[in-house]
C-alpha cells in the first residue's frame, strides 16, 4: 500500500504544481510566494511521508523501490522538470527528502558480534541491493545487466565520497569538543568496519562481474545496445576499491589522532631537561595506550596490529626527531650515563606495553624498541677512542639510518663537537653502504624526522600494506 501511494505521488506530482503555478499565482500579490510556499509544502509533506516510511523495517527489495524513488524525485520527469522552473538541487540540498543525522550522533554504542568486534549491516545491506536488482534485470533480460550493474556503481561511487565526507565531518565537530561525543573511538571503527567491509564486497563484485554480467557484453551487439563494456564495469569497480580504501584510511587516521591528541603533550618532554630530571612522560604515554586498548580491542586483528604498528612508530619516531633537532645537549659524562640509563627504561617499558597490547594477536609484529637501548650505547662510551668502532657496530644494526641522524646522536656526547661528528658519521656509514640494506621498519623510523611535519609520521606505506591485505581476501 505505501509504495502504491508513491506510485501515486509520481504520477500527479507534476500536474499538481502545474496546477497551483497557473492557477495560484495569478490570485496573489508577488510578495506572498505562493508558488514557492506551495511547492515547499508539497515538498515537506512527501518528505514527512518518506521518512515514515523509511523508519520502519523494509525488506531489500522494498528498501531498493523506496532508493529508486528517491532518485527519481530530482530528475527531469519529476521536481527537476523545466515545466515547473524550479531548482531542483539547491531545493534538495536546503531540505532533503530523508534525514541526513545517523546514529553517529546519537551517542549509541555500535552491535558487537559473538567474538567482540564490531560488526555493520550496512555493507550486507547495500550490496544486498545490488544482488536483488541484478537477480529482478534477469528476469527481464540478459541483455540489461550490464547497464543495471553500471548505473549501481555510479550510485556506490557518489554513496562512498558522501559517507567518508559525513564520516570526516563527525570527526571535524568531536575534535571542535572531545567531550561531547562519548562513543566518538567505537563509533570511528564502526565507520571503519563499514569501509573495510565494502572494499572486501567490492573485491567480490569485480570477481562476480563475469557471472553478473555474463556474455551479452563481450558481444558487438550486446556492447553496442547498452554502452557498456566489461572493461568498463572492472575499471569502474576498481575506482570504487579505490574510494572505499580511501575512506577507511581517513578512519583509520582519525583513531590515530584521537591517541596521539592525548600523547602529543607528552611526546614533546621526551629527550628534553624536563625529562632528564625525572619526567612520568613515557609512562604516561603507556597508561593511556592501555587505556585505548578497551575500546581497540572490538577492532579485527589485523587493523589493531596495524594501528600498534602506527603507534609505535610515532613514540619511537619522536626520539628520533628529538635527537635530530638536538632537544638536550649533554654537560658532562654524567648527564650522559642518566640519559643512557633513561633510555633504557624507556625503551623496556615501551616494549612491555606493546608486548601486552598485542598479547592476543596471532600475527607478526616487530618490536623496534631495541634501537633505543642500542642508541644508549652510544652515549654511554666512556672512552672516546672506541666511539669509531661503537659507531660501527651501531651502524651494522642499522645500515639504513641516515648521516643527519647519526651525526646527531653522535653530537648529543659533550666530548664531540659538530664537525668531528659529521665527520665520523660520514665515515662510518661510507665503510657500510655496499652492505645489505636493514629491516624496512627501521628505514622508515628513521626517516621520520626526514618528514615536512616533525609532528606527523606518514602512515601511507602501513595502510597500502593493510589495504592490500584486505582487498586480497575474499
Amino acid at each position: 500500500m505505501k509504495f502504491r501511494y508513491l506510485e501515486v505521488c509520481r504520477l500527479v506530482f507534476v500536474d499538481d504544481l502545474a496546477v497551483a503555478k497557473s492557477g495560484a499565482v495569478p490570485c496573489f500579490p508577488p510578495q506572498y510566494n505562493i508558488y514557492e510556499r506551495f511547492v515547499g509544502m508539497y515538498h515537506n509533506c512527501i518528505s514527512s511521508r518518506l521518512r515514515e516510511i523509511a523508519s520502519e523495517k523494509l525488506e531489500k527489495n522494498e528498501l531498493v523501490q523506496l532508493l529508486s524513488w528517491v532518485n527519481a524525485y530530482g530528475g527531469d520527469q519529476m521536481l527537476g522538470t523545466p515545466k515547473l522552473q524550479i531548482n531542483a538541487a539547491a531545493m534538495l540540498a536546503d531540505h532533503p527528502l530523508l534525514l541526513r543525522s545517523t546514529d553517529w550522533y546519537k551517542h549509541v554504542r555500535p552491535e558487537e558480534e559473538s567474538l567482540g568486534y564490531f560488526y555493520t549491516q550496512l555493507p550486507s545491506i547495500l550490496f544486498g541491493m545490488i544482488e536483488d536488482t541484478v537477480s529482478l534485470a534477469k528476469e527481464i533480460s540478459q541483455e540489461v545487466i550490464p547497464s543495471v550493474v553500471n548505473v549501481s556503481i555510479d550510485e556506490f561511487l557518489n554513496f562512498a565520497n558522501r559517507y567518508r565526507d559525513a564520516s570526516m565531518a563527525y570527526k571535524a565537530k568531536h575534535f571542535e569538543d572531545r567531550s561531547y561525543f562519548k562513543e566518538f573511538t567505537s563509533t570511528m571503527k564502526h565507520i571503519r568496519l563499514t569501509m573495510e567491509t565494502d572494499v572486501v564486497d567490492a573485491k567480490a563484485a569485480d570477481a562476480g562481474v563475469s557471472s553478473a554480467a555474463p556474455s551479452c557484453v563481450h558481444s558487438p551487439r550486446g556492447s553496442a545496445m547498452m554502452g557498456v563494456s566489461r572493461n568498463t564495469l572492472l575499471e569502474k569497480i576498481d575506482h570504487l576499491k579505490k574510494r572505499w580504501n580511501l575512506g577507511l584510511h581517513s578512519a583509520v587516521n582519525a583513531l590515530l589522532e584521537e591517541v596521539f591528541e592525548d600523547i602529543s603533550p607528552h611526546l614533546a618532554e621526551i629527550l628534553t631537561k624536563k625529562w632528564l630530571c625525572g619526567s612520568s612522560a613515557v609512562e604516561t604515554i603507556c597508561m593511556t595506550l592501555m587505556d585505548y586498548h578497551v575500546d581497540h580491542a572490538h577492532l579485527r586483528p589485523h587493523i589493531r596490529c596495524a594501528l600498534l604498528m602506527e603507534m609505535q612508530y610515532r613514540i619511537l619516531g619522536e626520539y628520533m626527531i628529538a635527537i635530530d633537532n638536538r632537544r638536550i645537549s649533554m654537560a658532562s659524562y654524567e648527564d650522559r650515563t642518566e640519559a643512557s640509563a633513561l633510555l633504557r627504561k624507556d625503551a623496556m617499558r615501551i616494549q612491555q606495553t606493546f608486548q601486552t597490547l598485542h598479547g592476543d594477536i596471532e600475527m607478526p609484529f616487530v618490536d623496534m624498541s631495541a634501537v633505543l637501548i642500542d642508541m644508549s650505547e652510544v652515549l654511554i662510551l666512556r672512552d672516546k677512542s672506541l666511539l669509531a668502532l661503537e659507531t660501527t657496530s651501531f651502524v651494522r644494526k642499522y645500515p639504513d639510518i641516515h648521516t643527519e641522524l647519526l651525526s646527531a646522536l653522535i653530537q648529543m656526547r659533550e666530548d664531540m663537537g659538530r664537525a668531528e661528528a659529521r665527520s665520523m658519521a660520514d665515515e662510518t656509514l661510507s665503510h657500510t653502504k655496499y652492505h645489505p640494506k636493514g629491516d624496512a621498519v627501521f628505514a622508515k623510523l628513521f626517516q621520520v624526522c626526514r618528514t615536512d611535519s616533525k609532528r606527523t609520521l606518514a602512515f601511507e606505506e602501513t595502510m597500502q600494506n593493510m589495504f592490500s591485505t584486505l582487498t586480497s581476501r575474499t
